[in-house]
């Protein structure tokens, strides 16, 4: 029982280092090299910061289908406030981040004041931040953000992006409110059993409500690095991260705490399907595979946990 604990905790660790090893001996020249990985590593940052927002909500027991679109809509609003609207960027970035919050809120009050079901509330919101974004954008992608943003976005330390270090910060940041912290663990509790948790006196809509406010920051901030890295905002952008954010949450719940969404497990379930991705991106595979490979993970993720809960049941 033990060694099984042991290796339902660190199935993605072990398939990590098989992965590494298997293409570092298939493609010795590139894949095993610090280019490599730095260049994995900073392709990730704005996932990790989208998939951090979006796990609150998830622990919470509720979706937000959201965010991919509010970082598509906020990574605009960024490029359109600092370069249309001329603001400086030390005032677009806290703007920014408010706008973040209050489509967080938007989406509390469609779910916890109205009742509509946060699965069709944040889609709801979503496709309307989408028309909102072509409506910012008038459906060109918006470039020329001003010097100092890009410097900030295309910034490193010793090879390695500085994004990858402030992505880390935020990771950590999370990981501690979550682990370490009686809101993180009353959080949970809400998640387990929001009417068991409100009967024993924990405040679960306030928290419920946080972690969508959360979510919407964390979306904020992922679509200013997006624009800060690229030194653009294209309108199209958003969608595109939905599959990838909720394969990685739910792959990393199968980790380290099986069962329950949990910040390393999202690290480590981006690095897998990071790593996975490029070695067979250098052994040739099509442009095709990336989202095939997101879509298996996503799948084998939510049967290990319809299974676990199964046994769990019968048990």
């Amino acid at each position: 029982m033990a060694g099984e604990g042991f290796f339902s905790r660190f199935t993605l660790v072990l398939v990590l280092i098989a992965l590494v090893a298997v293409f570092s001996v298939l493609r010795p020249e590139t894949f095993p090299t610090y280019t490599n990985l730095t260049s994995i590593l900073s392709s990730q940052t704005v996932l990790l910061v989208l998939a951090v927002g979006a796990m609150f909500p998830l622990i919470a027991g509720e979706f937000d289908l959201s965010v991919g679109f509010m970082l598509g809509f906020t990574a605009m609003f960024f490029a359109v406030a600092t370069t249309q609207w001329s603001l400086p960027f030390g005032l677009a970035i806290p703007l920014v981040i408010l706008v973040g919050a209050v489509l967080g809120t938007v989406n509390a009050i469609l779910i916890l004041k109205f009742g509509i079901n946060a699965f069709i509330a944040t889609l709801a919101s979503g496709t309307v931040l989408q028309g909102l974004t072509l409506w910012l954008s008038a459906g060109r992608v918006v470039a020329g953000v001003p010097a100092e943003i890009t410097a900030i976005g295309r910034a490193q330390v010793a090879g390695m992006p500085i994004l990858v270090f402030f992505a880390a910060a935020i990771a950590v940041a999370a990981w501690f409110v979550l682990d370490r912290t009686r809101t993180g663990r009353l959080l949970y509790a809400t998640g387990l059993g929001r009417e068991a948790a409100r009967l024993a006196g924990v405040k679960t809509s306030k928290l419920l409500a946080g972690s969508f406010v959360v979510s919407g920051v964390m979306a904020s901030l992922a679509g200013m690095m997006q624009t800060a890295n690229l030194g653009a905002a294209n309108p199209d952008v958003g969608a595109q991260y939905l599959l990838p954010v909720f394969a990685a949450a739910f792959l990393g719940a199968t980790a380290i705490r099986p069962g329950r969404f949990n910040v390393l497990g999202t690290v480590l379930s981006l690095l897998l399907l990071a790593f996975g991705i490029s070695g067979l991106s250098q052994l040739g595979a099509p442009l095709w595979v990336s989202s095939v490979f997101n879509g298996l993970a996503l799948i084998v993720a939510v049967a290990i946990a319809v299974r676990r809960r199964r046994a769990v049941t019968r048990g």
